[in-house]
């Protein structure tokens, strides 16, 4: 099989590369981003015969099929996905090429379901938001709701030290602190305002007691599929520092109306400040994940907190590498899947704690 990594000179990408080249197991890996030289390091670094480097221009959609036609399957790391994750799919089924993507933005995720016809028709599998939040959240939810009957409510917050400082990351926040967050409430799918509701809560790990509030991501798009009756399921997130949360909140409140290629610019600049100032960052930062379920088992009320803390990259990696393994495995059929469609969560666990990533139940 034929595996080609989109973006591949960014944080998430490179790891996905040396996974597959890890693995020994691929008949060829194709690294493609915009930042050549980054690529040439990687692959000239790696030493591996099979791998190869390609440059790829995102806003190109010529540029996106040529580099799709050249493998079986394409994972994709092209971030900020509101922006991209559009025309990744649309070249991935003129390409018939099989396309599983980190897509943690809900204008992505809706354009890989609406595309769902299109991809069964072709043969094709789009997986989305094999991720952290969403990903290994939504996987979370699933398990907690285990044995219960029915669940009325889902609660998800993620946690980062502090924001990456790469224009794709500082152009996601934005975009999730900004404009409106999909939920669900009293069992219809609503939106509220990004960043409000402020509340604090416990997660698990060294980032302890942290501020979030609603953020635009997927998972109430996609969990009531498998979770039929909820009524509440909403996203919340933040930040290791109130500093960092003030500060990003400030950003992407401050550019919501400001013209695309004018936030590029500021979000560019910001980067090294915001470093220098340990309000972002770009190394190995810690992440975790609280998800609290409410339901029902034997007619009795039942809550259920589980959690996850660890490294959002690393565990990025291993879910796409999983769903990588079913796709090669032929033992999924064509279509659209999210990661509580396309992975099984105790199985999932397993792999992510053998990597490092420590899973949390709430002592009751």
């Amino acid at each position: 099989m034929r595996v080609l990594v989109l973006g591949g000179a960014g944080r998430l990408g490179r790891r996905m590369v040396w996974r597959l080249a890890e693995a020994r197991r691929f008949e060829h890996i194709f690294v493609a981003d915009e930042d050549a030289q980054g690529v040439n390091d990687l692959v000239s670094y790696l030493e591996y015969s099979h791998v190869s480097a390609r440059y790829l221009d995102a806003s190109d959609p010529l540029s996106i099929e040529e580099r799709m036609r050249e493998a079986d399957v394409a994972l994709g790391c092209v971030g900020p996905f509101h922006l991209y994750e559009n025309g990744m799919i649309q070249a991935a089924i003129r390409s018939r090429t099989h396309y599983l993507s980190v897509c943690n933005d809900p204008a992505g995720t809706r354009a890989a379901l609406e595309a769902a016809g299109e991809a069964a028709a072709a043969g094709l599998i789009i997986g989305t938001g094999l991720g952290w939040s969403p990903g290994l959240s939504n996987l979370l939810a699933l398990h907690a709701a285990t044995g219960m009957e029915s669940v009325r409510s889902v609660r998800i917050f993620w946690a980062e030290a502090v924001p990456g400082n790469s224009l794709a990351s500082l152009l996601h926040y934005t975009a999730c602190l900004a404009g409106r967050a999909p939920v669900r409430q009293k069992g219809s799918a609503r939106e509220v305002a990004c960043g409000s509701w402020e509340e604090w809560v416990t997660v698990p790990g060294p980032l302890g007691r942290i501020s979030a509030s609603y953020t635009a991501h997927p998972e109430p798009l996609t969990l009531p599929g498998r979770l039929p009756g909820v009524e509440e399921l909403a996203v919340k997130g933040g930040f290791g520092s109130q500093a960092a949360n003030l500060t990003m909140k400030t950003l992407a409140w401050s550019l919501a109306n400001v013209q695309p290629g004018t936030r590029d610019i500021v979000c560019a600049s910001c980067g090294s400040p915001l470093t220098r100032l340990k309000i972002a960052g770009d190394e190995s930062r810690p992440a975790a994940l609280r998800v609290e379920l409410r339901g029902e088992r034997d007619g009795t009320p039942v809550r259920k907190v589980l959690g996850a803390s660890g490294s959002c990259v690393e565990a990025a990696a291993n879910l796409v590498i999983q769903a990588l393994d079913k796709v090669a495995a032929g033992s999924v059929a064509p279509g659209v899947y999210p990661p509580e469609a396309l992975l099984e969560p105790c199985e999932a666990f397993r792999e992510l704690e053998d990597r490092g990533v420590r899973l949390w139940r709430e002592e009751r």
